[in-house]
């Protein structure tokens, strides 16, 4: 009687003749099913004999999908129970079979990616890692050719929930593939922004820390290690640069070689060529800042300054809020009138990370604020850094925050303070007349009746003045346009101008190049 084959010969025997081996595979799928009951009943140790199994049958039930089609259930629900207690290698080989009957077909992608997510909150580090590959991987697999807009819904949809959830560690790993996917192009949306940005109030701080970190820009920078969009895209660009020069003949090797070569150099060119443009497209159409992606930016701003207000973080957390908020005011407009008196605390010449303190506030200024709230703070830098006592880095910082105020919102200065700041352009300091001469300057060219007579300069207009506010500029025409009109009397007047049969130009002639004549 011939010994029973290996499990590797076998395994290599039914994919050549899955009908003649019938009885054997489902001789080995029994003991295998058994053996499965056995790890389930006692989870903490597993059978020699089960990994080799675990192995076999998932390798080839692609080729019996009716006799294996309850195993992807089993095996899931196994992993998904009992990781807590599972042997390290036993969730390692669960994760890979369950990934390969997903790639076989045998598993639905949707249900799988769930139970991914789900499994964030294990406590084998490694399996973590592996699970955040393979997540990201496999989205961005299914989303390559077209957008699977019911999976992608179902997936963010099933993040919101893990966000509540007690468990931080799966919390965190969902935020930080949902983050990947982001900066990948993959999820470039709004509802991914905006399901990123309610983790800015979720009970675990360093997922609203990675909330801030992501509205503040930080996806952008590209992580060591890791291939990105604009990487790829290079190394396309390179491979079409190298086909131009084998294809323009510089080193004249193309001549001596027959045409079919040629052509099919030209028909890859072409290929690569078309590739590089889809790619480009698709990175210009999602160069935008996520911040202009969310649906209600005064709720969150309103809801974060709360947050801020009643905060007990680090300096370097509050810090961070800060910037978000004056971002979201500055970017989309907004009237928050509590949010300067909150940030005019922190402005002394002796608080740390002043300078970025003071770029916050330049950065949440815009023309819709009114004059009222940003007078004291006006007043207060003038009290606080624009002073003799003051050293002259201080001065000179105070004078230049002042100017970057005033040139958003001009009427927030009044004469007054205006004639004692300019007054320091006399000073012995380099920077400090340097940045009294420019807030001069720019009254002169914005505002110059707020000026004393002899600091107009000659030839000032007096009726210049800033928008009221509340005002708007109605455009009334479009911008540029007489440089078209010139131009094409230019061509009327070279002869190159067609007109079509209503008398209208209908562009130049063939060999007009587009010079100026």
């Amino acid at each position: 009687m011939a010994a029973a084959p290996s499990l590797a010969t076998l395994q290599n025997l039914v994919r050549r003749d899955p009908d003649g081996y019938t009885e054997e595979v489902g001789r080995r799928l029994r003991h295998f099913q058994s053996l499965l009951a056995l790890v389930e009943q006692q989870p903490g140790s597993s059978p020699a004999d089960f990994l080799p199994l675990l192995s076999f049958v998932s390798h080839i039930a692609a080729c019996f999908p009716s006799l294996m089609a309850d195993l992807p259930e089993g095996l899931g629900r196994l992993l998904e129970e009992r990781h807590d207690v599972l042997e390290p290698a036993v969730r390692r080989a669960l994760l890979q079979a369950l990934v390969l009957l997903r790639n076989r077909g045998m598993v639905p992608p949707l249900a799988l990616l769930q139970r991914c997510f789900r499994l964030f909150r294990c406590r084998d580090k490694t399996l973590r890692a592996r699970l955040y590959a393979y997540v990201v991987t496999d989205i961005k697999t299914a989303n390559r050719k077209a957008r699977d807009q019911p999976l992608n819904r179902a997936l963010q949809n099933h993040v919101i929930h893990i966000l509540q959830e007690p468990s931080s560690v799966g919390a965190k790993y969902a935020l930080r593939a949902m983050i990947e996917l982001y900066r990948r192009q993959v999820w470039r949306d709004a509802k991914t922004v905006n399901v990123i940005a309610s983790a800015l109030f979720c009970p675990h701080p360093k997922l609203r820390i990675a909330a801030l970190h992501f509205l503040l820009g930080a996806h952008d920078a590209p992580h060591d290690g890791e291939d990105s969009e604009e990487e790829e895209l290079q190394e396309a660009r390179g491979a079409v640069s190298k086909l131009r020069e084998q294809l323009g003949g510089k080193d004249g090797s193309h001549e001596s070689r027959p045409g079919r070569c040629v052509n099919k150099k030209k028909r890859k060119l072409q290929r690569a060529m078309r590739s590089t443009k889809s790619r480009g497209k698709a990175e210009a159409a999602a160069s935008f800042a996520a911040l202009h992606l969310l649906h209600d930016p005064f709720t969150l701003a309103e809801k974060l300054f709360a947050e801020l207000r009643r905060s007990s973080e680090r300096f370097e957390v509050r810090l961070l809020m800060i910037n978000l908020l004056s971002r979201l005011v500055g970017a989309h407009r907004l009237q928050l009138p509590n949010f300067f008196p909150y940030l005019q605390r922190y402005l002394q010449p002796h608080q740390r990370d002043i300078t970025m303190l003071l770029a916050y506030l330049v950065q949440a200024c815009h023309e819709l604020l009114t004059a009222e709230m940003l007078s004291p703070l006006l007043l207060h830098l003038a009290n606080h850094f624009v002073t003799d006592k003051s050293r002259p880095e201080m001065v000179a910082i105070g004078l230049n925050t002042t100017r970057e105020v005033c040139a958003r919102v001009p009427l927030a200065m009044d004469a007054t303070l205006l004639a004692d700041l300019i007054e320091y352009r006399k000073d012995r300091d380099k920077a400090v007349v340097a940045a009294a001469r420019s807030l001069l300057q720019l009254f002169r060219d914005r505002m110059p009746a707020l000026l004393h007579k002899k600091y107009r300069g000659k030839g000032c207009d007096l009726g210049e003045k800033p928008d009221a506010y509340g005002a708007l500029q109605v455009a009334t025409g479009v911008e540029g346009a007489e440089l078209l009109s010139a131009r094409e009397a230019r061509l009327a007047a070279a002869g190159k101008l067609r007109r079509d049969e209503d008398g209208g130009p209908a562009g130049e002639g063939d060999t007009d190049d587009g010079s100026e004549e």
